[in-house]
């Protein structure tokens, strides 16, 4: 990493190979394991608590190994834990555990924009509770609590329409995808919208 982004106090971008490995992890192998072990678990919410608990041990590890909280994938964790934990319940649905962390990001996202309506951006003390320095004025922190609330809202809403809409196989494949551009978007609104302000 330069010193340049180190100075900048953002994050360490993460290299290309650990990237694709956080790819592999996140993405391909629960779609594998789920393709693998749903011919033969008794149910689709089996195969898909297996599945996903990858991606959950994979945090938990980087973690115990680097003492530091990745805080996505904490949020992602409880998610899955919480959707195990309903799923397990008598006549539960498998729907909880393929939307994962997306009733938490869209309640997240929702309080977003609520303190956004109510003047009390929340995106300044989440900056300075992380130790960021900003020199924004209330009026660009609502703008990007807003940007940020709408991103994080519209994602869940995205997620759990495709939970509902497509066979659990096709919805492994496309959900982190669709995931990420809803994402992406985001962060380039919120990019174009520093600029121009």
């Amino acid at each position: 990493m330069s010193a340049n982004a180190r100075s900048a106090g953002g994050p360490p971008r993460p290299s290309a190979p650990a990237l694709l490995v956080r790819i592999a992890v996140t993405v391909i192998t629960p779609l594998f394991a789920y393709l693998v072990l749903r011919p033969h678990t008794g149910s689709e919410a089996e195969a898909l608590a297996i599945a996903g608990a990858v991606p959950s041990a994979w945090m938990l590890a980087r973690f115990a190994s680097r003492r530091r909280v990745d805080p996505l994938g904490l949020v992602a964790a409880a998610g899955f834990g919480i959707a195990v934990l309903v799923a397990a319940v008598p006549g539960g649905s498998p729907l909880l555990l393929k939307v994962r962390d997306a009733p938490l990001v869209g309640a997240i996202g929702l309080a977003f924009l609520l303190s956004a309506a109510l003047g009390r951006p929340l995106l300044g003390p989440l900056l300075q509770l992380l130790g960021r320095d900003h020199q924004a004025t209330s009026a660009r922190l609502t703008v990007a609590t807003v940007i940020v609330g709408a991103t994080l809202t519209i994602d869940a809403i995205t997620r759990v329409a495709l939970a509902l809409l497509l066979q659990t196989s096709t919805f492994l494949a496309v959900d982190h995808e669709a995931s990420w551009s809803i994402l992406g978007a985001g962060m380039a609104i919120l990019w174009l919208s520093r600029r121009r302000t």
